[in-house]
């Protein structure tokens, strides 16, 4: 099973890869250390910034909670919320 067949599980969320290395002035001072790392957020709030090992379950749990509202942003870097913000503007605004 794939990430974005996990995702596909679930109404209304979107999946966007960004490659670091092509879209770095996204990233601002963000340091991205680890892969692959997820970004979670909805409606301007971070859910979930950090790496996440490449085993469908622990997303699905993840995205599961997150749409549920049982995920919150507090102990998440500073840096993805900024990033959650340039993604909206590039991607999902206009």
């Amino acid at each position: 099973m794939t990430i974005a067949a996990v995702v596909a599980e679930f109404e209304g969320v979107g999946l966007r890869w960004i490659d670091i290395e092509d879209e770095a002035a996204l990233l601002g001072d963000l340091d991205i250390e680890t892969f692959p790392t997820l970004l979670l957020h909805t409606r301007g709030e971070v859910l979930f910034g950090g790496l996440v090992e490449p085993q469908p379950q622990r997303l699905r749990r993840l995205l599961a909670a997150a749409t549920r509202g049982q995920l919150s942003q507090s102990g998440v870097d500073a840096g993805f919320a900024l990033l959650a913000q340039r993604l909206a503007a590039q991607y999902w605004t206009g």
